[in-house]
């Protein structure tokens, strides 16, 4: 198999790469190693209210739970509202939402593939050969051009020699996704800080009146028990309890990583013929781990790039580097992308601040404040 381009991943930054490089006229595959596209689900599957604006696509009620009108920060009793469009969003299913995503990027053109496991990658002279295993046939595609979007544990990134020039600030998470809860028109984001989360938050994200995503996520170099902390944040945790209710049911467990660093450097991206896009260039917000809406944006920038160096006949990672500006100009919620890499200076002193109980309330107020500049 030949194709211009082949991306590894069809979550939401690979199908949006593929499909704004389609829309050129460019060749596309668009593999995905699991058999169904979008499971298993590894997030909590918010997304801002911005998302649609901000890449052009289109909602669907398919995908749509449930819509949130605002978002509630607690560090135990004390609690926080914040409030604006920033804050607001909705609580998607990932079962749905990838593959409509995917399915757009095929009608643009891409020749879409799932059970399709990427296995090894060579260089060769005008680009890359990928062993890739359909189910139990092996089969070869070379392409003048591959996109990495597949995962924070990137093979095709290694594979291809690119700088590991990240700090590598990991989250490790667990996650439920649970029913039979006291939810009812609860309209809100829970976002939950305290000294048993290091480095990190435990939240409940409704999904209806009666079910939500609750989970927990952490600094991977702590030494933490995510089970013991998920269960102690269901049945202690002040307020959350009540919200959950005692005769819950658990309908699906969920566990990963996630890479919430910010982008890596550009050199950490980009190559001769190969980019990286989403969890696998670390495109993720580094307070809240929010990673659909950055993971899009550097899709799309990811596919003009590529669209212009086809264009100029010049795949060479020189010229690529125009990724690092053209991800940098899009805009993420209220502010441009370029933004991650700042917000990231002040996250391990944010979350100090709210992982210590001996830190003054009005200490923590101010800093969401100057972050955040909408609370109540």
């Amino acid at each position: 198999m030949e194709c211009d381009v082949l991306v590894v991943g069809a979550g939401p930054s690979g199908s949006l790469a593929a499909k704004t490089i389609a829309e050129s006229g460019l060749n596309v595959i668009l593999i995905e190693r699991n058999k169904k596209i979008g499971t298993p689900v590894r997030c909590a599957e918010g997304i801002s209210a911005y998302l649609f604006k901000d890449t052009g696509i289109k909602k669907h009620n398919s995908f749509l739970c449930r819509k949130i009108k605002g978002t509630k920060i607690y560090f135990y009793n004390e609690q926080y509202i914040l409030s604006g469009k920033t804050w607001q969003g909705y609580v998607i299913d990932r079962k749905i939402f990838d593959p409509y995503l995917a399915k757009l990027a095929q009608k643009a053109g891409a020749k879409v593939f799932s059970n399709a496991n990427a296995v090894e990658m060579k260089r060769v002279k005008n680009g890359w050969i990928v062993g890739v295993n359909f189910g139990k046939i092996k089969k070869q595609i070379e392409a003048k051009f591959v996109i990495g979007a597949d995962g924070v544990e990137s093979k095709i990134g290694k594979w291809a020699g690119l700088e590991d020039n990240s700090n590598r600030g990991l989250f490790k998470c667990l996650e439920y996704e649970m029913d039979d809860l006291n939810i009812g028109k609860n309209d809100k984001f829970h976002i939950c800080f305290g000294q048993e989360f290091p480095g990190g938050y435990a939240w409940v994200f409704p999904k209806s009146k009666t079910r939500a995503n609750v989970g927990v996520g952490v600094n991977v170099k702590k030494n933490a028990n995510l089970k013991q902390l998920l269960d102690f944040f269901i049945n202690k945790y002040p307020n959350i309890n009540k919200m959950i209710g005692g005769n819950y049911k658990i309908l699906e467990t969920r566990g990963g990583l996630i890479p919430a660093n910010g982008p890596k450097k550009i050199d950490g991206l980009v190559g001769d013929n190969i980019l990286l896009v989403g969890d696998a260039g670390e495109f993720v917000e580094p307070i809240t781990a929010e990673g659909i809406e950055p993971a899009m944006l550097s899709g799309i920038a990811a596919g003009e790039t590529i669209i212009e160096a086809f264009r100029k006949k010049d795949l060479r990672k020189n010229f690529l580097k125009i990724y690092e500006q053209k991800y940098k100009k899009k805009h993420y919620s209220n502010v441009k992308l370029d933004e991650l890499n700042k917000i990231k200076i002040y996250s391990n002193l944010f979350f100090y601040i709210f992982n210590k109980k001996y830190i003054p309330k009005r200490i923590r107020k101010l800093s969401l404040n100057f972050l955040f500049n909408s609370i109540k």
